[in-house]
């Protein structure tokens, strides 16, 4: 249940109520799977493909990137990004995840300075990418990207996906 401000934001900002009714969603569906670091099986990205409150996601994600882009919000539309290359890896379309990977991480590094907090978000954007790259057979550019979030994580002391990325890693040789 939404609080008085957060109602009273969401009026004001349609995208950020598009970003949180989809990200509400995601999250609860990959939490009720109980799905793991290292992504889905084809069986979940199967049955998670059929599920109507993910493709609503993806529409309120499609949305919020359109509204961010034109409001010019870097930060957020880098986080809807990451958000939508999720969604397509649970849907077990990775090639369709690299761009939207790709174009967050760029972004979450152009805005650094900004937002020194977004080092987690590029040591995630650089974990699910390589994820992605691995699964669709690019094994040089995965292990270069699970190399980089392996190091940023460590250097952040966050080492929550460390042991996935190194399983991910062992994959690339």
């Amino acid at each position: 249940m939404k609080t008085f401000w957060q109602k009273l934001w969401s009026f004001f900002r349609p995208a950020h109520n598009a970003y949180h009714q989809a990200y509400i969603q995601y999250e609860t569906y990959v939490n009720n799977i109980g799905l793991g670091l290292l992504g889905p099986t084809p069986e979940q990205s199967q049955k998670a493909r059929s599920v109507s409150k993910l493709m609503e996601a993806e529409q309120l994600y499609e949305e919020c990137l359109i509204l961010c882009r034109q409001q010019g919000n870097h930060y957020n539309t880098a986080a809807v990004s990451y958000q939508m290359g999720l969604l397509k890896l649970l849907w077990g379309k990775p090639e369709q995840a690299i761009p939207l990977f790709e174009e967050s991480l760029v972004m979450f590094e152009g805005i650094i300075r900004e937002y020194p907090n977004a080092r987690s978000n590029i040591s995630m954007c650089h974990f699910y990418l390589g994820q992605a790259l691995l699964k669709t057979g690019r094994v040089n550019d995965a292990r270069k990207n699970l190399e980089s979030a392996i190091t940023l994580d460590e250097i952040m002391d966050d080492f929550r996906r460390v042991r996935a990325a190194q399983e991910m890693l062992q994959k690339c040789y």
